[in-house]
This record gives structure tokens, C-alpha cells and sequence, in this order.
């Protein structure tokens, strides 16, 4: 599923980096079943997802990431009408912008459920993927769940081992990881990586300080990669961008400039950047001056499944007419083939 990438140079390099670092972000799919009343009938993948992966296998990516697997409890972000009263990691409430987006109280988890309601779980889910098939795991600390609760200054309002400085409000997150490397090592090739949250955009949220030294202890840790992005469901990602900002590509990639600076010039990670890259120049100018090792595609994933396979033609062509090229602003995908990629 995944690929590390390796230190090398020249443009053929760049290109193959390139295509063995894109991936396909993880998206909201809505194409599994759901009925109100059966549990049973619920959740159950439909023909049209299965096509989905089906489509992105075939496309060359290095890596696939799945979308909405999501361990229970979910924190503070859990819809009222699935919990009133979600564990998180404080009792501090979502704002939700009713009547759509209702949301209730969370219960603070004691350091006990910590370890049985999270890190038992977490574990349980990575060892159930390892079984049946899985190259690897991400865990999704960002955009306002769970571990990226813990992780915020915005919802940790602990006093005890788990709140107060970075290292602390960290912690969950190490002990998660090192559970899961204590029953699936890093010799059985299962990949273990991590998203997290470059910034908050929020008052007094995750800022470029606390994120930098967040990423010197994943480098610690030992996560084979790490996903940069942004946001929470109270304050979106792109919500504050200026409009100069939202025309341009790589939301997150300035971001990325600075962990690379922060963590050294050897790392025992592979980051990957997602947020608006449209383009070949952009996205070969990020992984050639060592930005990123590689990127994620969402929508133009979607729009068009055979993407990395066009990709080669482009990235030659940037290189025979760089100029040209980033002038005409030419996509890396071309027209989409592909009508209904879910039929």
C-alpha cells in the first residue's frame, strides 16, 4: 500500500518519487448501506465502493488511504443522535450549527478508560486490519477527533498526564502507537502512519510552534509517515484563506518547509502533503526541493482514477519545458474518462 521513499536526485528520480508518493486522501465516500433500524443492515460496503477501490488499485498510486474507519468513541465530535454523551478527552462541548449539526456533551475519560476505551481499541483495530489483509494503519489525529482532542489546547483542558504541555497532551498518541508496535513490529512490514493538523485557524488552537515540536515526536516515535492538514469541523481548514491563498496550490506546504527544518535533514518518516495540488509543476517543485515525499489527491483522484498514469507524461513534459508549462498552468490529470467511476 505504501512505498518510503529514498533520498535521491536528478529529474527521472523526482518523477519516479513522484509516482510511487501519490495517494489517494482519505474521503468521505457515503457508499455503504445504512438503515435506521437494523444495526445489522448498516455499514455494509455496497458494489459502487468496491468499484471505487477497484478504479484506484489499477491507477498506480503508492499508497491508498480509506476513508470514514473511524474507532469508537469518535470524541467530541460524535452526532448527538449517535451519542448524547460521547468520551473524549475533556467535557468541553462542539459547537454544531443547529438543527443539522447537533452535538452533545462529552465525558471526560478517566486515565483508566484511557488506556481501555482508547489505546486497548486502537490496538485492537490495527491488529484486526494486519489480519485480514491490510498493508497498514493511519491514525487520524486531526480535524478535531479524538486524538486530535488530545493533541489541541483548545479541547485538552486536563491537569493531569495527559494535559497541559505539548509533550503531555502527546502522550495518547505515543502510547497508541508504541501498543500497537508491541504486537505488530516494524519486521512484519506493517505500515504505521499518522494525520495531524499542521494549524487550527482557531484562537489559542494548534499553532506552527506546537505542531513543529508534535513532529519532532513522531520523528521520535518512529511513524513510517506522517499526512499534514488542517482544520476542525468548527473551523475548516480553508474557511480563513484569503482568496490570493485558495487560488494557489498546497494549502499546507509551508508548514511542511518548517518540520523539515525543525526535525533535521534525515528523517525517519516519509511526510506527505495534500490540500489543493491541481498541477505537475507544483507538486514536482514540492517533492524536488524536498518539501515532501509525496502527495495526496482527493477530488482530482475521484475525477480521474487513472491519474498516476498520465502522470509521467506530465512530469517529462515539466521537465523538457518547465517553464512552458507552469505558464500554462496544465493539469496533471487530463479530461475525465471515466463518467461514472461508481457505477
Amino acid at each position: 500500500m505504501g512505498l518510503q521513499m529514498s533520498p535521491t536526485s536528478g529529474s527521472g528520480a523526482v518523477a519516479q518519487r513522484l509516482k510511487q508518493g501519490i495517494c489517494t486522501a482519505a474521503l468521505t465516500e457515503i457508499l455503504s448501506t445504512w438503515d435506521g433500524k437494523n444495526l445489522q443492515e448498516r455499514g455494509i460496503p455496497t458494489q459502487a465502493l468496491v468499484n471505487v477501490y477497484d478504479k484506484w488499485g489499477h491507477g498506480g498510486y503508492g499508497m491508498i488511504l480509506t476513508g470514514n474507519i473511524q474507532v469508537s468513541p469518535a470524541g467530541r465530535q460524535t452526532p448527538l443522535a449517535v451519542n448524547a454523551h460521547p468520551f473524549s478527552v475533556s467535557d468541553i462541548q462542539l459547537k454544531g450549527n443547529p438543527p443539522l449539526q447537533l452535538y452533545g456533551t462529552p465525558i471526560a475519560l478517566t486515565e483508566e478508560q484511557i488506556k481501555t476505551e482508547v489505546v486497548d481499541r486502537f490496538v485492537f483495530a490495527a491488529k484486526y486490519a494486519h489480519k485480514h489483509g491490510f498493508d497498514g494503519v493511519q491514525l487520524h489525529s486531526a480535524h478535531g477527533y479524538l486524538l486530535s482532542s488530545f493533541l489541541s489546547p483548545t479541547t485538552n483542558n486536563r491537569t493531569d498526564k495527559y494535559g497541559g504541555s505539548v509533550e503531555n497532551r502527546f502522550r495518547v498518541v505515543r502510547e497508541v502507537y508504541e501498543a500497537i508496535r508491541k504486537e505488530i513490529p516494524p519486521t512484519t512490514g506493517f505500515i504505521v502512519g499518522i494525520k495531524v493538523n499542521s494549524v487550527e485557524f482557531q484562537d489559542k488552537g494548534l499553532g506552527v510552534e506546537d505542531a513543529k515540536a508534535i513532529g519532532a515526536m513522531i520523528e521520535a516515535c518512529g511513524f513510517d509517515f506522517v499526512e499534514l492538514s488542517g482544520g476542525t469541523l468548527e473551523k475548516l481548514a480553508f474557511a480563513h484563506l484569503r482568496e490570493s491563498t485558495k487560488r494557489r496550490e498546497a494549502f499546507f506546504l509551508e508548514f511542511a518547509q518548517q518540520v523539515r527544518e525543525c526535525c533535521g535533514l534525515f528523517f525517519q518518516f516519509s511526510p506527505y502533503e495534500l490540500g489543493g495540488f491541481r498541477t505537475a509543476p507544483a507538486m514536482v517543485l514540492a517533492v524536488r526541493d524536498g518539501s515532501t515525499d509525496g502527495i495526496g489527491l482527493g477530488r482530482p483522484a475521484t475525477a480521474e482514477p487513472d491519474e498516476v498514469r498520465h502522470f509521467k507524461e506530465a512530469v517529462n513534459e515539466y521537465f523538457k519545458g518547465a517553464a512552458e508549462l507552469a505558464a500554462r498552468n496544465e493539469p496533471v490529470y487530463k479530461p475525465m474518462k471515466y463518467k461514472n467511476v461508481v457505477s
